[in-house]
């Protein structure tokens, strides 16, 4: 035996071992485990057992699809306040101040305080970044704003972007094992989650805003008096905060301002501690200039109550009794679980518009099992159809073209293992067209070498010419095959990726083992003398 057979033996051999390595994780994982025992897994474990694994897609395992929608009004609202707050505020700076009514959905009313100022109005205060045009004079004091609506899609579309970052953030924290999250249209979002056991709390994690914001609270007596009998002064609103203590359920009533003292947009980091008594608490951390602020804020208002309020609703007030630059705490009466997810969306930001699931669907893990069976048996008969006609057209040269075409499906599975890919029903499918079209290239060398073995030349040289002769039509027809697997996997979404990365690593692999694998077997054979004529 040649240094060179040597060579080719030992790359297969490590070809062979890679490929069983590769599919260890993933054979542990179905397999050393029943599916009620997966059922049960905590999701740290769940992530650390699937790493390296080949994941089942939606149709297979079952899970949740929701397609999301930006509130396109709430948008349009929050626009039209922004923006004539920003106004307000140039106009008040140039001697030219003015009240607003909002008229319809789209259009302000803007009525100048003092006579003779529209004129000035117009003069000096810029509209071009505002997403109003001047629609009409209506008076000589009064002018009517229309949103542009060009400029308003423009806002809608830049929202949806920035949420579809902030719920891909939160889905990758959750530990769902590849999602598919891509917009659709100009202010939706598709969501689908793979194995999802519990749907409730995944809506709760992707749909809530989770704007977390900071008020004063008011010392005023007076104004506390107003507000207790129902009368709250313009300017404030009167909140209320349920707390548990001791097992005790306390309520309490909290008089804070209408405008946030700061926000958490600074927040850097977010997570679960626990108080002395056990209880989940939300430790928040701000960094950089949200750090000064928040240092400011509380420096300068000590012994005043600062309200935590999370998506509108008041979950603590804490008295401030010094200065805090850096880190503070959430206290609400959550579970831990509760506070996890807290934390998880406070790390992945708050999401720039309310979301409103417009679309959803479940999907029953019996379902995906039923389609896995079908697939399996599918892949079964194909290739028991392909080894019988192998082992009748080719004799021997079929059993070894057999033996190929199982490592070759070994090693798409070990290909898909490596890189984590999720496996799915079109993925089932683009195996199956591997293995129809992996004796293809065998079929080409064998009849290539039927060709040389009537034109009287030697064994080897039969074989080898087989297989040089064939190499090239082999390549070309392979590489057509995987430009259109790249096209499908670069365009497509979803399970048409999926189609092209099982194809894709199909093709590769047939080219390691119908040309590079089995003729290391022929030449092994050859130089062991242990082949004198070769059945085909």
């Amino acid at each position: 035996m040649d240094r060179g057979l040597q060579i080719r033996i030992g790359i297969c051999f490590i070809i062979i071992i890679i490929s069983l390595w590769f599919l260890y994780p993933t054979t542990r994982y179905y397999f050393l485990y029943s599916a009620k025992e997966r059922e049960n897994f905590t999701l740290e474990k769940e992530i650390s057992l699937k790493k390296n694994t080949i994941s089942l897609g939606l149709d297979l395992q079952g899970g949740m699809h929701l397609v999301l929608e930006v509130d396109v009004e709430r948008v349009r609202q929050d626009i039209i306040s922004y923006d004539i707050d920003r106004l307000r505020s140039q106009a008040f700076d140039k001697g030219c101040d003015f009240e607003y009514e909002i008229k319809e959905a789209s259009k302000v009313l803007i009525k100048m305080r003092h006579p003779g100022m529209l004129g000035k109005f117009k003069k000096e205060v810029d509209l071009k970044d505002a997403v109003f045009d001047i629609e009409t004079e209506i008076s000589e004091n009064e002018l009517l704003l229309s949103i542009n609506e060009d400029k308003f899609q423009k806002v809608i579309e830049e929202t949806t972007e920035r949420a579809l970052v902030i719920v891909r953030n939160r889905v990758d924290q959750f530990g769902v094992s590849e999602p598919v999250i891509r917009p659709m249209g100009k202010n939706r979002i598709i969501v689908e989650l793979a194995g999802i056991r519990d749907p409730r709390r995944a809506k709760n994690l992707i749909q809530n805003t989770a704007l977390l914001e900071f008020y004063l609270a008011s010392d005023d007596e007076n104004l506390k008096k107003q507000a207790e009998a129902g009368r709250t002064p313009p300017g404030y609103r009167y909140e209320e905060i349920v707390e548990q203590r001791a097992g005790r359920e306390f309520k309490e009533k909290v008089l804070i301002y209408d405008r946030p003292a700061m926000t958490a947009k600074d927040l850097k980091d977010a997570r679960v501690v626990f108080d002395n008594f056990g209880k989940p608490i939300v430790s928040f951390e701000f960094g950089g200039e949200g750090a000064d602020k928040f240092f400011d804020l509380t420096s300068n208002n000590i012994d005043k109550q600062l309200a935590i309020v999370l998506d509108n609703k008041v979950v603590s007030a804490p008295t401030i009794r010094a200065g805090i630059r850096e880190r503070g705490i959430i206290e609400g009466n959550f579970t831990e679980e509760e506070a996890k997810d807290l934390a998880i969306k406070l790390r992945a930001g708050a999401l720039p518009a309310p979301m409103k699931i417009s679309e959803e669907r479940s999907i029953g893990p019996s379902l995906g099992q039923d389609s896995i069976k079908k697939g399996i048996l599918a892949l079964e008969v194909a290739a028991i159809l392909i080894f019988i006609f192998m082992v009748v057209r080719y004799k021997w040269s079929g059993m070894l073209a057999n033996a190929a075409l199982v490592l070759n499906i070994v090693l798409i599975f070990a290909g898909l293992a490596y890189f984590n890919a999720t496996l799915t029903l079109p993925g089932l499918a683009g195996i199956i067209l591997t293995v129809g079209m992996a004796v293809d290239a065998n079929v080409l060398i064998n009849e290539r070498i039927k060709e040389e073995l009537i034109k009287k030349k030697t064994l080897k040289g039969s074989i080898d010419a087989g297989y040089d002769m064939a190499f090239n039509a082999i390549f070309d027809s392979n590489l057509t095959t995987v430009i259109a697997a790249a096209i499908l996997y670069q365009f497509g979404t979803g399970p048409i990726k999926g189609f092209a990365v099982t194809l894709s690593i199909g093709i590769i692999s047939n080219m390691i083992t119908a040309i590079y694998i089995t003729r290391t077997v022929y030449i092994w054979m050859l130089q062991t003398n242990r082949m004198q004529r070769i059945s085909i």
